[in-house]
């Protein structure tokens, strides 16, 4: 009886041995696959216009632009449209491949008014590639993003529209998930300064900054 009790000792003891050597793997796994706090910087220096398409029928409309002039435009009936794979290009100035080009993709649905709406983008570097989910609209928080082309009132009247209350700017917000290379999660901003088509008041081409934090 002794010896069976001996062995169910040894045995309970190699299994709790198991189980707690298990658990050690597992912490460390988990502490070796949690990914270390970064910023990546980046400036963008060209984008091109993508297939943009009317959401609905397109009609020559009264539309009153922010500075309180009615003008006749060809708009969609919703005053939205989808844009797909507009191209965006750039350097990254810090964080992870610093130094090295990047290049966006993005899509959605913008009301072309006030540029707002929902977008999806895939950012890639040469040691990363994350994808972005984002809200896009004129006007926003100045930041030190603009530093770098703009600063005191020109930088003000981008992102408030100064005293003609017209916005320059396009802000954009939202999160980013690092999938290749770094790994992360994090919150994403970014400002475009647009040069837009005079005729339809699509965003034809511009320049900006942008920024992913991961903590």
């Amino acid at each position: 009886m002794n010896r069976t009790i001996e062995r169910g000792s040894r045995r309970w003891l190699v299994g709790l041995g198991g189980v707690a050597a298990l658990t050690m793997l597992a912490g460390g796994a988990a502490q070796a696959q949690r990914p270390e706090p970064f910023t990546l910087t980046g400036l963008v220096f060209g984008m091109d216009q993508g297939d943009v398409r009317p959401a609905g029928r397109e009609t020559v409309q009264p539309v009153q632009l922010a500075d309180g002039r009615v003008v006749p435009m060809l708009i969609s009936q919703s005053g939205r449209y989808v844009v797909r794979d507009r191209y965006v290009g750039g350097v990254v100035t810090s964080g992870p491949g610093a130094g090295g080009r990047f290049h966006m993709t993005y899509g959605g649905n913008v009301e072309l008014l006030s540029q707002g709406g929902r977008l999806h983008a895939v950012i890639q570097g040469d040691v990363f590639e994350a994808r972005a989910q984002l809200r896009s609209q004129f006007g926003g928080p100045c930041t030190d993003l603009l530093a770098p082309f703009l600063t005191g009132a020109d930088a003000e009247l981008i992102c408030t529209g100064g005293t003609t209350g017209i916005f320059n700017g396009i802000y954009v917000t939202g999160t980013a998930t690092f999938t290749d290379g770094v790994r992360g999660h994090g919150v994403a901003q970014g400002w475009l300064i647009p040069i837009l088509d005079p005729l339809t008041g699509h965003v034809a081409a511009g320049f900006g900054a942008f920024l992913i934090d991961v903590r």
